[in-house]
This record gives C-alpha cells, structure tokens and sequence, in this order.
C-alpha cells in the first residue's frame, strides 16, 4: 500500500461521476506531504459536504474531506498498514477485513459480498446492545 495508491483511488467516493476522481493529487501526494512538514498543525478543518439523489425523492449526503487532514490520515494508514492488517486478524468482532484493490478501482476492498455483510450483520448483532461501524474507503 502506497500513498500514491490510497489517495488516487481512495480520496473520493465511488459516487461521484468518473470525471471526478483523485489521480493527479495521489501521484503529487509525496512532494506535498514532504512540503507539509514545516507546515503548523492545523486542527479546524472542515469537510466539503454535498448530496446526491437516491430512489424517489431521498437524498444521500457526503462529505469530501479536507485534502490536508486526508494526506494526513493517509500516511498515517501507509505507515501503519501491517499493523492495521494484524489487527484485524485478531479481531473477534470484525466482519470483514480490508484488502488492496488489485484492479485499481478503489484502494481498499472488502472481500465479503454486501449482502453476507448484512446478513452477518444481523446474526452478530441479535445478542448484541452495541454496534461499532466503520467506514474508509
């Protein structure tokens, strides 16, 4: 996993329209973090939110982060990717486990069907009184 890899196909969500991805940010992504050193911590940030339709009058929000936490977060996850990946292997109440996307789509894939997602959901959540949900894409 590489910074490059996670910013590219991983930045923008896979709702937005293809002219509208993240390629040219991954691929400038080590020449940026690089000038982002001498930078000051910068702690309010927002996300830029916007909506899209979904079935009949609903609408969906998302939100695209702000790239500098984004390249933040991303180094973060590169620097750390073993050990994210140890985790999860010991995990007993994770579902699924992220895996590198080997068609370039996305950066990270989830190897469990949606709908066996649902369904383990549903089975592990019966005794349960609390759910912990994550998304990263």
């Amino acid at each position: 996993m590489t910074i490059t890899q996670l910013l590219s196909a991983g930045y923008l969500c896979e709702e937005l329209p293809p002219p509208y991805n993240s390629k040219s940010f991954g691929l400038k992504a080590k020449p940026i973090l690089k000038s982002m050193a001498d930078l000051p911590k910068i702690s309010d940030l927002n996300c830029v939110n916007f909506m899209a339709p979904k079935v009949g009058i609903h609408r969906r929000q998302f939100s695209i982060p702000h790239p500098y936490t984004q390249i933040k977060l991303s180094d973060t996850i590169v620097k750390n990717w073993n050990l994210i990946l140890t985790q999860f292997d010991k995990s007993k109440v994770s579902i699924s486990k992220p895996e590198i996307d080997k068609s370039n789509k996305r950066a990270i894939i989830y190897l469990d069907k949606i709908e066996d997602f649902k369904e383990a959901c549903i089975i592990a959540s019966s005794t349960k009184r609390y759910q912990l949900h994550m998304d990263i894409a």
